[in-house]
């Protein structure tokens, strides 16, 4: 709590200090991987994110963008007799703090922490010996919170239109199991529009 509270008072003083404030949404698509797993084979999964961002322009080419977003990730694996498939499915709600640097105009460069917050996670087995498909809540096996670091580029395609593409590079452990060590991998596409 003393973190996120220390967390807002910088973004105020920052913004009290801004030389130009905008309100925008963006959204866009996730296309997420797993890591750690070794013993099945693992391949990515796509789901969408959106929600809202604020862009403080502190210096000439230098910006502050955090955001408040709804993520959906997760993977699928296969097990390596291929007798199963498994879609893993996570929902966050993750708020990316953004430094973004204007090379020139409209293209910048950016870089920054990520937090995510567990909404749901589930996962969807089918067997095909049995062809049978279940359904199982794995939120008690996913931890709450995950730590990212984002890397990205963008382009403002016009003054109120940005696109971006961006990594997000899992820190933290996910898993709650003994041994496991799974780490979220996120890549985003995204438009926003900045009032």
């Amino acid at each position: 709590m003393k973190k996120i509270i220390l967390a807002i008072a910088i973004l105020i003083t920052l913004s009290s200090n801004a030389q130009k404030i905008n309100f925008g949404i963006k959204a866009g698509l996730n296309i997420s991987m797993l890591t750690g797993s070794k013993d099945q084979i693992m391949s990515s999964t796509n789901g969408f994110f959106a929600g809202a961002l604020l862009e403080f322009k502190i210096l000439e080419k230098i910006a502050l963008q955090p955001e408040l977003l709804f993520s959906q990730q997760g993977a699928k694996f296969e097990s390596k007799n291929l007798t199963s498939s498994t879609t893993m499915k996570t929902d966050y709600l993750i708020v990316p703090i953004m430094v973004k640097y204007y090379l020139k105009r409209g293209l910048f460069l950016e870089a920054g922490p990520q937090a995510g917050f567990l909404i749901s996670a589930k996962q969807d087995v089918e067997n095909r010996i049995t062809n049978t498909s279940t359904s199982e809540n794995i939120k008690d096996a996913t931890k709450d919170f995950d730590m990212a670091a984002n890397v990205g580029i963008g382009y403002d395609i016009i003054d109120k239109v940005v696109t971006q593409i961006r990594y997000c590079i899992g820190i933290t452990n996910t898993s709650t199991l003994e041994n496991a060590d799974i780490k979220n991998g996120v890549f985003q596409l995204s438009v926003g529009y900045k009032f």
